[in-house]
């Protein structure tokens, strides 16, 4: 089987089964998966995914999951996703590779025994039909074609289990009918043969009184779903039972030779269960369920739990074993399959320990594993055996050890995920917080961890949450009753000495991962070793592969080793469709022990150089169409590459990335890649990590990269709104870049320094130093320098009323970003926008509003969406379009508080304010504007304060507070710098009418 969707869509793949890509890839998966080897227009599937409200771009995007389903599907001989002609896309792929169509075809063998007579034969089948569903189908994808599949499929899955359900009572397995249906029946609860069938079977076991039951629930459900009662043939059966109608119990169940069996001796082998046991609630309620659900059903109950090494895998599975132990009188066994170790045991002699604890005597077991299977599998055949497993090493491990009948069950550890038929695998993860609290609380005993909540916090972050680890700081504690939590917290704080630290005994979280490590090849052991000192959060393919500097199919073998030896963790696919891996803290420490160790550091700086070198190509090529950071650019730009999901996804790493170029000894790699990485940060608002990175570049740089990281935190600062701070940057800077000669960098300071004193309210003094620094800009090729200075300057000519200026302006801005979709481009648009909302022209600024947030939405910028989405909400309203103004300004104003951009929240606010005054909203109005103001403070934009204060007043004073209104505008007007500006007269006016009405 290649691809599932009789529950969530997944794909095969080498470590087991993963989720076929985001929803709408899904979809397009399930589309072709369901006609297999049949083209499908792509008009079809742009339908499935999004019904009639296809977007305009949809082919494109529609071509973007088609590659990454090919991605998923990787290298499968026996499949091939393909473009047929232009016209549409073909999955060629074997009925048998696609669950639907392999139970379809069972079905139908299942349809030709019955007809044959051979009911056995036809049970046989439906079960495997049955068995093949996994919850509800295409689970995951949307839209009405997805639901109209899941009924028809609904309707497949309900008759499979009304054949079996025949089958079954016609061969007298009327209990297991019974178990069957009544788990089905409350899934389907409003399918009426399933109850019949389900009724009549526990009629046949005695169980009368239930049988009356369930019709009394099924006919509550019709009735209130319909408002109808039951169909005839399940009245007609309910009253048959009501009288005890002899015929029907015409089909009895074979009868059961009653000879005693020779004395059978019970054994238990279980390990003994843990007092301090704390947390795994759900788990330990899933997998006993799990079991106890499947038991009695026509093969051995198989559960399995996998997970990282030390994560107590183990202490569940013999948890859960004690808890069953009732249900299996006849034994439990327990097989520790050593499968971490370099040579994990042999299943023939685990076969021989297992015949031996069930009483078969060493002479009388065969030699070779076929036999042995075969005989274990007689002796345990009529016995309610529990068999645990522990540490596997694989599925050809663990398949002999498997019982052949029904009666027993089995739990399985490992430390990767088992494919095996049938079982129901769990993952385990890491201790939540409360349940890592409690268990050192337990295991150290007393009130110690309680009383020193801070020291056990640290405890718990050192450990990261792993039981093992916390476990042996536990023991540690609990030996030395005097010694202080802070003792042992100060100790685990050092990263180096960690792993010394956390051993106690027999116990040590060393030696747990060592097996591990010792049992990898070669390749593998590399890749792990400097995934350690790279400290990647999580770890994708390609970074792999750039460490290793080994062709694909070694690296592909060496994660896969990692992941089977639980020292990789798979995640699930990022958005950009790549596999993810995470290592635990304590692995990567050990990581980073064993690259001391055994790494030439020749040799391992070589490899970690390659990793940032592949950092820096695909981030210069991933942000080739982002507003550039307000420095020089360090090199040329790079064609287009990696997409802004991938960005997205590794955002952490090459923040970390920066960082190591430069602990790594590679400063010129440190700096560009943060300068790169800074046009992706920036426009998604992560400002702390700008800060991060550009920090780190200047503690490798030198003094002339370092003035130029101070350039872009320099421009943080006014996005920030501290223009006081930037202003005293920007001056200095400028001071220092026209010493050295260094122009370009200088046109940058200019600008900075009159965005700066713009926004402090100085307008007139800075135009000449723009026109200076634009015309810099453009003789260096700078054209993303000369946008910006353009910007300013246009916002320049809109404080002074210039509007036609500000429009030639943004035209010639405009001009420079012909060609490609750019965010340049899309703040032009906006500031053409603003110039016409100026001028009055409000439907053609709305149009040019509308066209950049597009843009700045394709390029996935919050930062420059919210502004524009406020600047549209104010349009919104001038047109009296008021519900699409309120909620878009809402829309911004979630934005800006969640980005903690103080300045655009008050915006919002003022906008808001003149939104409530157009609707004749007084109260509310002034309400916003002095919220405005108050967030703005005596420190932050005086244009924007100057304005607030203005509107406060007229609110005021359309209130009849003649006093408050005074106020307001006297301390406007003491805010205004030149006093013959356009808003120093607005106000002056404002304060002399309200004294000629009011003397």
């Amino acid at each position: 089987m290649l691809i599932k969707l009789l529950g969530p869509v997944e794909v095969a793949h080498k470590q087991g089964w993963s989720r076929g890509g985001t929803p709408k890839q899904a979809c397009v998966l399930a589309s072709l998966a369901l006609a297999p080897n049949t083209v499908l227009s792509i008009d079809v599937l742009a339908h499935r995914i999004w019904g009639a409200d296809a977007p305009a771009e949809a082919r494109n995007v529609l071509y973007g999951h088609v590659s990454r389903l090919r991605q998923a599907l990787g290298t499968h001989e026996q499949v091939e996703l393909r473009r047929a002609g232009g016209s549409g896309y073909v999955l060629d792929i074997a009925p048998t590779d696609v669950d639907v169509s392999f139970a379809r075809l069972l079905a139908g063998q299942a349809r030709a025994a019955r007809a044959q007579g051979d009911v056995t034969t036809a049970a046989r089948h439906w079960r495997e039909v049955v068995g093949l569903w996994q919850g509800q189908p295409l689970s995951g994808v949307a839209g009405g074609w997805a639901e109209r599949t899941r009924r028809k499929l609904r309707d497949e899955h309900v008759a499979a289990l009304a054949a079996l359900g025949e089958c079954g009572l016609e061969l007298g397995r009327h209990a297991e009918v019974a178990a069957d249906l009544e788990a089905a029946a409350e899934r389907f609860p409003l399918a009426e043969n399933l109850v019949e069938q389900l009724m009549l079977a526990l009629y046949r076991c005695g169980r009368h009184a239930e049988a009356l039951a369930w019709y009394t629930d099924t006919r509550t459900r019709v009735r209130e779903e319909f408002g109808s009662e039951p169909g005839k043939p399940l009245r007609t059966l309910h009253q048959r039972i009501l009288r005890q109608d002899p015929a029907l119990l015409l089909v009895d169940a074979p009868t059961v030779d009653a000879t005693e069996s020779p004395a059978w001796t019970a054994i238990c082998q279980l390990p003994p269960d843990i007092a301090d046991f704390v947390g795994r609630e759900r788990e330990l309620d899933t997998l006993t369920a799990t079991v106890l659900r499947r038991g009695g059903g026509a093969a051995p109950a198989i559960a399995t739990v996998h997970g990282t090494p030390g994560v107590g895998k183990s202490t569940l599975a013999v948890r859960v074993a004690h808890r069953l132990r009732p249900h299996y009188p006849d034994g439990q066994l327990f097989l520790d399959l050593g499968g971490a170790a370099p040579a994990p045991r042999d299943p023939s002699t685990l076969l021989a320990e297992l015949l031996r604890s069930l009483h078969v005597e060493p002479a009388a077991i065969p030699e070779t594993l076929a036999e042995r299977t075969a005989l274990y599998r007689s002796t345990v055949a009529d016995r309610a055996i529990l068999l645990v497993l522990d540490d596997a090493a694989d599925e050809e491990q663990v398949r002999p050890l498997l019982p052949g009948t029904a009666h027993s069950a089995v739990l399985v550890t490992s430390r990767h995920h088992l494919v095996l038929d049938g079982a129901t695998a769990t993952p385990l993860d890491l201790l939540t917080r409360c349940e890592a609290f409690g268990l050192l609380a337990q295991v150290t005993g007393g009130r110690r961890v309680e009383d020193d909540r801070a020291s056990a916090e640290i405890i718990l972050d050192a450990c990261g949450q792993l039981p093992l680890a916390i476990r042996v700081a536990g023991a540690r504690l609990a030996a030395r009753p005097t010694w202080p939590l802070r003792a042992l917290a100060d100790r685990l704080a050092d990263a180096s000495d960690r792993l010394d630290e956390l051993s106690a005994g027999q116990h040590s979280v060393r030696a747990s991962f060592a097996v591990s490590y010792a049992a990898l090849p070669a390749a593998a052991r590399r890749a792990f070793r400097l995934l350690g000192p790279a400290g990647f959060e999580t770890i994708a393919e390609w970074s792999v592969e750039a460490l290793l500097c080994q062709p694909r199919d070694v690296t592909d073998a060496a994660i896969e080793a990692l992941v089977v030896a639980g020292l990789l963790t798979a995640c699930e696919a990022n958005p950009a469709g790549e596999p993810r891996y995470r290592m635990h803290d304590l692995l990567r420490a050990y990581a980073c022990d064993r690259a001391r160790v055994e790494e030439d550091e020749r040799h391992q700086r070589t490899a970690l150089r390659r990793l940032v070198a592949e950092c820096l190509h695909r981030v210069r090529s991933a942000v080739r169409d982002l507003s550039h950071p307000f420095a020089p650019p360090p090199g040329p730009s790079a064609c287009g590459g990696a997409g802004y999901e991938w960005l997205a996804a590794e955002r952490h790493n090459l923040v970390a990335a920066v960082r190591l170029a430069a602990e790594t000894g590679h400063p010129d790699i440190a700096v560009e890649l943060a300068y790169h990485l800074t046009a992706y940060l920036k426009a998604r608002g992560y400002y702390d990590d700008v800060v991060r990175v550009q920090q780190a570049a200047m503690a490798a740089g030198d003094a002339h990269q370092r003035m130029r990281c101070r350039l872009i935190l320099a421009e943080l600062d006014v996005d920030r709104a501290r223009y006081g701070a930037a202003l005293s940057e920007f001056e200095e800077l400028s001071r220092h870049f026209e010493q050295t000669g260094d122009r370009h960098a200088a046109a940058y300071a200019r600008t900075g320094r009159a965005a700066c004193r713009h926004a402090l309210g100085d307008h007139e003094n800075t135009i000449a130093e723009l026109d200076r620094a634009v015309s810099v800009l453009r003789a260096a090729g700078d054209s993303g320098g000369a946008v910006y200075a353009l910007l300013v300057l246009r916002s320049v000519h809109l404080e002074a009323g210039r509007y036609a200026d500000a429009i030639a302006v943004s035209a010639a801005a405009l001009e420079l970003t012909a060609g490609r979709a750019s965010l340049d481009r899309a703040w032009v648009l906006r500031g053409l926008g603003i110039a016409y909302y100026e001028t009055g022209q409000v439907e053609t600024a709305v149009r040019y509003y509308e066209e950049s947030l597009a843009l700045a939405r394709h390029f996935d910028c919050d930062g420059g969406a919210r502004k524009t989405l406020r600047r549209l909400g104010e349009a919104y309203g001038a047109l009296g379009r008021f519900e699409e103004a309120t909620e878009t300004l809402t829309m911004a104003l979630t934005r800006f508080v969640r980005s903690g951009d103080v300045l655009g929240e008050a915006l919002t606010a003022y906008a808001f304010g003149e939104l409530c005054h157009r609707q004749g909203r007084g109260r509310e109005a002034l309400a916003h504007f002095t919220r405005c103001a108050e967030l703005i403070g005596p420190t932050g934009s005086r244009t924007w304060r100057i304005r607030a204060l203005r509107e406060i007043g007229r609110a005021r004073a359309g209130l009849g507070d003649r006093a408050a209104a005074v106020a307001a505008w006297t301390e406007a007007l003491a805010l205004c710098r030149d006093p013959h500006s356009a808003e120093a007269r607005e106000v002056a006016h404002l304060l002399t009418d309200v004294r000629q009405i009011h003397p």
